[in-house]
Formats: structure tokens, C-alpha cells, sequence
């Protein structure tokens, strides 16, 4: 679920979220020693603080951002590479980079990135040609100086695949790490959902990644798989890794609307009345927007080029509205409650299989105990459950292995390009092609299975209903040759 092309990670958790840490504050710090995230992107620079962040999280992957005012990256080819070295210069400066602070060996900050949201997609190609020079001079003084650079940071909802590569094809040379910011209003997935919903545009559809109605959405949030695979990973393959710099959720994406940029937290709503999708009792609810982070994530951890995300804003600092954003309380303490770590190299299909009940709608007395007692360790259990088909006429019939691990479905049906149709116990519907994961088989497949239920699996004519309970679970069909 992590690339460690370039970056080791010694194990990596059920999740991808990172903090975002504005500026000084002691609470954030606090918390993410005790959390430990994997990503860390922050605006404060504190040496002491920012040592012990590399000393009890070795593994982190530490980001930094110099906030300047005007951003300016010059108005031409000269002036905008001379301005990007003279920027890396005057980070490389900064006391927390300095050689006696390292932590053996190794500089405190892993990363850092240059101008923050400098423009939408829409401003002039020749302007935006510059910045992509600007980015270049940049990026190489700093890899020189032994950082890495993180390139774009554009605002939400902005950039598309092609553009970037006629555009910014010295970034997309110089850059290993690209970031990107998303949010959404009033849930993370209102605009993917209206995408996928909405009359259908073959044209705006990303093959592959795509579900193949509607647009395929991925317009806000999950954006960055859309920009990805409009031709920059059929061009670059692995080269890049996604971090996701900025996330959550803010009346902003509806500024055309009158949204003001206030994350969940605000008591007012400011978006018109005239769009009900986005006009919503405020605050948000705790729970409604933890169930948004928790489909984020199951989408995150989909796609191994990404990183992380880091939450805006984990520990707000200078502006009264940063305090809207706020994911100390009761978001961290679900996050922290949801949190389990699992080794690099763990694989739920690996252990030695123990044989449980055929009754295919109640879990026996075993099954329970096995599932409710597991302890959260990084070694997997995995059951085999040998299971009659649903409709007696069928000549098809399945195995399952549950274990501990990622909240997926995966499988094989052992035929591709069929579609296959799950409907989760909540009844929301997800639609797959098998064969789109082909780690799993021929008709491989793969789908976020948290919910705790009856899942219908449908395809070729046939339908199962499949008992999780919230857990990893790997599916094999087979149909018997009579």
C-alpha cells in the first residue's frame, strides 16, 4: 500500500492520514509523538520540536513549507529560475537544516515544498510555463542541497494530466514527489458521487482508474488519480509519488456559490440556498464527516504511488477561521482509536488456513472469537471457508479467507472485462470490472469492505450473498465443470 521507491517506511498503518501542522502548537506536537503519523507537513520550523520528530519517528516523512508574501516566481525564463534558486537557497538557510542538527547522518526535514496554491488551472500557458521553469530551478538546488522538492501544491480541484505534461514537462522531469490539495463540501465524496451520477461524458472518463459512467468523477477530492492517469503514469509509469498536502473540508470548493473557505467546524453556512447539496445545517457532524474521512482513506490506500494525506488543519495557528479546521478532539480520537500498524510484508493470504463452519449466513461461535479476539498484532490470522452457492441450480461455488488487516474485498472470478456488481450492506452499489486487479487472478477485483453485513456479489448471471465482518477477506469463484 506504500511505493518505497524512495522513501522506507518501516510499517505503515490502516490508514494514510498525516497532520498538517500550521505553526507552533504544543497540543499538535504532543499528539503526533504519541500518534506517530507517517507523513508530517508543517509551517514551524522549531529545531528542538522538530528533532524530536525525526528521533522518535524515524521513519516519518517530514515536510516543510516557508510561508512568503507576495509569491512571486518572476515574469520571465531568467527571472523565474533565478527566483527558484534564490527561494531553495533561503530554506536550505534555515537553522533546522543545518548540518548540526542532523540525526545520524541524515538532515531533519525529509522534503519541502516551494509556493502554495499560486494559481488556478485556468491562468495563461505562458505564465504557467515560467512557474514550470521556476519549479525546475528550485528542485534541483534543493536535491542538491540533499532535499527532495514536492512540486505543484496547486488549490482543490485544480490541474488536469495533459496539461501537465505540456506544460510543466521539466517539472515532471526534475520532481519525484508531486503534491496535491483536496477538499469537498459538505461531504468528501459530493463531487465524485454527482460525477459518477450525473449524464454521461465518455470524453472526461479516465480509463482504467475510471468506474466508466458518468465522468468517473474524481473532480475534488481523488482529483489527483484523475491528473495521474491522464497520461503522465502511462508516460512516467512509477516515477512520481503522490502526497496529498493538503485535505478536508471546506465551504470553499463552493466559492462561486458564496462559500467562504471555513472548514466543518463553522457555525455558519455561507454558501446560497440555491445550491441544496451545499447549503447544510452547520457544523458538520462529527460522525458524517468521520464517515467521509473513512471513504477518503479506503480510496487512499488503493493506489500505492500515494503517500499520504495530510488533515488541514491539525493544530491551527494564526488565522481565527484556521480554528474551523481543527482535527485535535474528537476527529484524532477516532483516528487514534482506528489505528493499527501492519508489517510492509503482510500478506493476509500467507498463513496457514484453519477450517471453519459451511454455514454461509451466520458466523459459528468460532468465527466470532476468532475475529473479536484478534489481537491488533502484525501477524495474520486467515480462516478457510468452504461455502455452498446461493442458488442451488448454480454450477459455481467460492472460498474465502478472512484475516486481519486492511478493511478490503478482493478476489478473483477467474474471468476479465465482466462486470461485477457489489451491493454493501449499507446498499450502496460499486460497480467493477474484473480483471482490474490482476494481483488476484484473470478476473481479479478489489473493493473497501468496512461495513459489517451481507454483501451481494453479482456477475455472469450469478449472486451470492457474502457475510463480512468488516475485516480482510479474499474471495476465489469457481465454476464446476460438470
Amino acid at each position: 500500500m506504500f511505493n518505497q521507491k524512495y522513501h522506507q517506511f518501516n510499517t505503515f498503518y490502516n490508514h494514510k492520514f498525516g497532520f498538517h501542522i500550521n505553526g507552533p502548537h504544543a497540543r499538535a506536537f504532543e499528539t503526533a509523538l504519541r500518534v506517530k503519523p507517517k507523513v508530517i507537513k508543517t509551517l514551524d520550523f522549531s529545531v528542538d520540536v522538530m528533532k524530536r520528530f525525526r528521533q522518535e519517528i524515524p521513519d516519518v516523512f517530514l515536510i516543510g513549507r516557508l510561508s512568503v508574501h507576495p509569491q512571486e516566481f518572476g515574469g520571465n525564463s531568467q527571472e523565474a529560475r533565478t527566483k527558484g534558486r534564490e527561494f531553495a537557497e533561503r530554506i536550505l538557510r534555515e537553522e533546522v537544516n543545518r548540518e548540526i542538527h542532523h540525526v545520524n547522518g541524515r538532515p531533519i526535514f525529509d522534503a519541502w515544498e516551494s509556493l502554495n496554491e499560486i494559481f488556478p488551472e485556468s491562468k495563461e500557458a505562458a505564465v504557467q510555463r515560467l512557474y514550470d521553469e521556476f519549479q525546475v530551478a528550485f528542485g534541483e538546488k534543493m536535491r542538491a542541497g540533499g532535499f527532495e522538492a514536492i512540486a505543484m501544491n496547486l488549490g482543490s480541484g485544480n490541474g488536469r494530466g495533459q496539461q501537465w505534461l505540456e506544460l510543466y514537462a521539466g517539472t515532471l522531469e526534475t520532481y519525484r514527489y508531486l503534491g496535491f490539495h483536496e477538499y469537498d463540501w459538505p461531504s468528501l465524496d459530493r463531487m465524485h458521487r454527482m460525477g459518477l451520477e450525473g449524464k454521461d461524458e465518455p470524453h472526461n472518463r479516465v480509463p482504467e482508474v475510471g468506474e466508466g459512467r458518468g465522468n468517473d468523477g474524481m473532480w475534488c477530492t481523488l482529483r489527483y488519480r484523475r491528473i495521474m492517469n491522464e497520461g503522465i503514469r502511462q508516460k512516467y509509469g512509477d516515477k512520481h509519488i503522490c502526497i496529498i498536502t493538503e485535505c478536508g473540508m471546506t465551504q470553499g470548493v463552493l466559492g462561486y456559490m458564496g462559500g467562504k473557505d471555513i472548514g466543518p467546524w463553522a457555525k455558519e453556512n455561507t454558501i446560497s440556498k440555491n445550491v441544496p447539496e451545499g447549503h447544510v445545517a452547520t457544523p458538520i457532524a462529527v460522525e458524517d464527516y468521520w464517515r467521509s474521512l473513512l471513504w477518503y482513506n479506503s480510496e487512499l490506500m488503493k493506489d500505492d504511488y500515494v503517500m499520504g494525506a495530510c488533515l488541514f488543519v491539525t493544530g491551527a495557528v494564526g488565522k481565527v477561521e484556521w480554528d474551523t479546521f481543527e482535527h485535535l478532539g474528537p476527529i484524532m480520537e477516532r483516528l487514534e482509536s482506528f489505528q493499527k500498524e501492519v508489517p510492509l510484508d503482510f500478506k493476509p493470504d500467507s498463513a496457514p488456513l484453519v477450517s471453519v463452519s459451511e454455514d454461509s449466513r451466520q458466523p459459528t461461535e468460532r468465527m466470532s472469537g476468532l475475529f473479536e479476539t484478534a489481537p491488533a498484532t502484525p501477524k495474520s490470522v486467515s480462516a478457510l471457508v468452504e461455502l455452498p452457492v446461493d442458488v442451488p441450480t448454480s454450477d459455481w461455488n467460492y472460498t474465502i479467507e478472512h484475516g486481519q488487516g486492511l478493511s478490503l474485498l478482493v478476489g478473483d472470478i477467474g474471468i476479465a472485462n465482466e462486470p461485477i456488481i457489489i451491493t454493501k450492506p449499507s446498499g450502496r452499489v460499486e460497480r467493477i470490472t474484473a480483471g482490474s486487479k490482476a494481483e488476484f487472478g484473470k478476473g481479479g477485483f478489489e473493493c473497501y469492505a468496512n461495513e459489517v453485513g451481507i454483501y451481494k456479489i453479482k456477475f455472469l448471471g450469478q449472486s451470492f450473498d457474502i457475510p463480512l465482518d468488516g475485516k480482510f477477506a479474499k474471495i476465489i469463484f469457481k465454476q464446476e465443470i460438470k
